[in-house]
């Protein structure tokens, strides 16, 4: 593995931090601004509806401003070959656009839960359909190949127990974005050692992006306008892109 992917890995965390850092508070300010504060209910900690619901807002962003930030680098050294771009990857994206979109729009005026979970389903369909499907449990419960007959539906299945397991425990402050760094960090340092580099770049930025998000999240003060949280738009393009990438690893064999 060429040393300068080391640096195009560190930009494009740094790049993604700077961004949501940069952005995080003009963002905040919009929401008190507008009113678009996170409501209480029976399964969230707080007890108060003066903290901004739209972090997540910047997850997409700032990852993408990461990832071609890196990008933008990588093509100064032309000894250095590009990543590769799939239709895998290409769908994942639309899907996980598909979902933001979504997320923002239940954010801002609520959606009904039936047409969020067609959604879901039909995002989560994306991942057979361009040949990202559980083929192999390798050994987990005695289980190793998967015909895809069954291999197809049952990624499905698992697309939307992720998606919605990660919006179900955004409730808890740093819960849903402290899981999902770990889980991504180790996605990086698994892709990395197989040499797909644009996986790894892509979990690098979006380290970044949740790494500040959980700061502001964890140690924002209500009173100061520094305390926000993810929302649905956040925890549903977490919930997607940690299935993406699980489905993509198990593929590698």
């Amino acid at each position: 593995m060429d040393f300068s992917w080391i640096i195009y890995l560190f930009a494009a965390f740094i790049i993604s931090v700077c961004m949501t850092y940069l952005f995080m508070p003009i963002l905040l300010k919009l929401c008190r601004r507008r009113g678009m504060y996170d409501i209480p209910d029976e399964r969230k900690v707080h007890h108060s509806n003066n903290i901004p619901r739209m972090g997540g807002v910047l997850f997409i962003p700032c990852m993408l401003c990461g990832v071609a930030g890196a990008m933008a680098l990588m093509m100064t050294n032309s000894a250095t070959s590009m990543v590769q771009f799939n239709m895998p990857t290409l769908f994942a994206i639309i899907g996980m656009f598909l979902l933001y979109l979504i997320g923002i729009l239940d954010d801002l005026f609520g959606m009904p839960a039936t047409l969020k979970f067609v959604i879901q389903l039909i995002v989560s369909l994306f991942l057979p359909f361009c040949g990202l499907y559980i083929h192999n449990l390798y050994g987990f419960l005695g289980i190793y190949e998967i015909p895809g007959w069954l291999g197809f539906p049952f990624t499905v299945f698992v697309s939307l127990l992720i998606v919605n397991a990660i919006n179900l425990i955004d409730g808890i402050d740093g819960l849903a974005s402290g899981l999902s760094f770990l889980a991504i960090a180790v996605f990086g340092v698994l892709f990395f050692s197989k040499g797909m580099t644009f996986y790894a770049l892509y979990c690098m930025a979006l380290l970044g992006t949740i790494l500040v998000f959980f700061l502001f999240n964890m140690f924002g003060n209500p009173e100061k306008g520094t305390k926000t949280f993810m929302g649905d738009t956040g925890s549903l393009t977490l919930g997607y892109a940690l299935t993406f990438l699980a489905i993509r690893y198990i593929m590698t064999g």
